[in-house]
């Protein structure tokens, strides 16, 4: 009878016999702040020969839109629309629009060749718009446009139209930069030679990448190279706009200044300001003082609001260097950094209220994950894994052993290891081998070392403390404790 149990519960953490799968799932988390988003937006990046081998299928269908659905309670099903997009040789990006309730977590059932009989049609999405005009794209959002051009600021946003109102904005300058006091400042709006994409066209996302190169305004690069990538995802229905960057040098040269979406205006495009409270108005005066806030600002000329998430700050000074609207600023001195804010453009007597009561819905969300069904599978049983020495001892009589928290550890690396980049086939095998060891020999737990991508991971434990280490030729990091 024990061997029988034990078999059961063991075999639903053993990676299923192979076979071609016509759907994957996105798991995400809804957070309750995003009930006062029409839309809760939901991307997950997906490695298109991983995907594939996954599923077992040859080819996934990409820049196209296709069928999803959502289970809801008392049996009930909602139909969805994604969107897949190829952003890269090898790698593809699913895009989705939740309703925001119910919050926390969330599945949902994306399908490679339409959908199966019974679930209902989705409901239709607002207009989002892309104008070509020449190399340069215009998206027409909701109350807004915004022009990608080439030619100016390197295909970063030049030009930003309200649209309800008419008022045009392109005297700014999109200044962001790095800064070394021995050599004065670069920016990737300098870059004459940009790499301006248009990697999704809608209807769900509209998605525009900016590559640039840090340089003088004489044309010239720091010894280390600094680079970014922008990204900005317009969705429709939403004055949110969505901003990423992913900066890069060759080498981890010491920057003093590191700037994220500094909009700098010499003029009075806008006449005043608010911070974290609609209420907290301010009007420009050319003080040549800053103010700060750590959830949002604003810019309005009581008919129009620019806004911005995260910690920013406002600085007055007409003249001279310019008024600005910032996001971070911050040091820099490694190989890499990552930002990612919230722009809001809209317009309206209740313009601030709005972006108040929008921007406290986003950017708290986990990232999205796109799963083979095996695997997600595979990941949902593994909850049952760190009880089986538990419930092997309780039916023979025994003490409960030490191994079940050894367990739970490495069911946990496992399940984290997805979101930090390793791939499905990888966290497949993983998995597997996991349950094998917990089959075959629940003792042999202590000694078992998950083999996932990254370098090579070390698990050292004391009583009930554990760090897990990983080292990949020089560098060593601290990935669980």
């Amino acid at each position: 009878m024990l061997n029988r149990l034990t078999l059961l519960i063991l075999t639903t953490l053993i990676v299923a016999a192979s076979h071609a799968d016509d759907h994957f799932i996105i798991r995400a988390t809804v957070p309750s702040a995003a009930s006062e988003l029409t839309h809760v937006p939901v991307s997950a990046d997906i490695g298109i020969a991983d995907m594939c081998a996954a599923l077992e299928v040859d080819e996934l269908p990409l820049d196209t839109t296709l069928a999803a659905s959502e289970k809801l309670g008392g049996g009930t099903v909602r139909g969805l629309i994604a969107q897949l997009d190829r952003v890269g040789e090898d790698r593809a990006r699913v895009h989705l629009l939740l309703d925001p309730e119910p919050a926390g977590p969330r599945e949902i059932t994306v399908y490679l060749e339409g959908a199966p009989e019974g679930i209902p049609a989705p409901e239709a999405l607002p207009e989002i718009e892309v104008r070509r005009r020449g190399e340069a794209f215009e998206v027409i959002g909701e109350g807004f446009s915004v022009t990608h051009d080439p030619a100016k600021m390197a295909g970063l946003p030049s030009s930003i139209t309200f649209t309800d109102t008419g008022k045009v904005f392109d005297s700014f300058v999109l200044n962001d930069r790095v800064y070394n006091k021995g050599m004065g400042s670069f920016y990737p709006r300098n870059d004459p030679e940009p790499e301006v994409a248009l990697l999704g066209a809608g209807p769900v996302c509209v998605e525009v990448r900016v590559r640039a190169r840090y340089l003088s305004d004489a044309g010239a690069a720091p010894d280390s190279h600094p680079r970014a990538t922008y990204t900005f995802r317009y969705y429709p229905g939403s004055p949110l706009v969505e901003v990423s960057a992913d900066i890069e040098q060759d080498s981890a040269f010491e920057w003093s200044q590191l700037h994220f979406i500094e909009i700098n205006f010499p003029d009075d495009s806008f006449t005043h300001y608010a911070l974290g409270d609609p209420a907290n108005l301010a009007q420009f005066t050319s003080t040549e003082k800053s103010a700060r806030n750590g959830s949002w600002g604003a810019l309005t000329d009581g008919e129009n609001a620019l806004g911005l998430t995260g910690s920013v700050i406002v600085y007055d000074q007409a003249e001279g260097y310019g008024r600005y609207l910032h996001g971070p600023w911050v040091g820099w001195n490694a190989a890499d950094a990552h930002f990612r804010a919230w722009l809001w453009l809209g317009s309206g007597d209740n313009a601030l209220q709005r972006l108040a009561e929008d921007v406290g819905a986003v950017g708290t969300s986990a990232p999205a994950l796109a799963l083979a069904p095996k695997l997600a599978d595979a990941l949902g049983n593994m909850w049952l894994l760190p009880r089986v020495p538990a419930i092997q001892a309780a039916m023979l009589g025994l003490e409960a052993p030490t191994t079940g928290p050894l367990l739970a550890w490495r069911v946990s690396l496992v399940q984290n290891a997805l979101a930090q980049g390793a791939s499905q086939m990888d966290v497949l095998v993983a998995v597997d081998a996991l349950g094998q060891v917990a089959q075959a020999d629940p003792a042999a737990i202590a000694a078992h070392v998950p083999d996932l991508p990254g370098g090579r991971l070390a698990l050292k434990q004391a009583g009930s403390l554990g760090v897990g280490l990983r080292t990949d030729g020089d560098r060593l990091e601290i990935v669980s404790l």
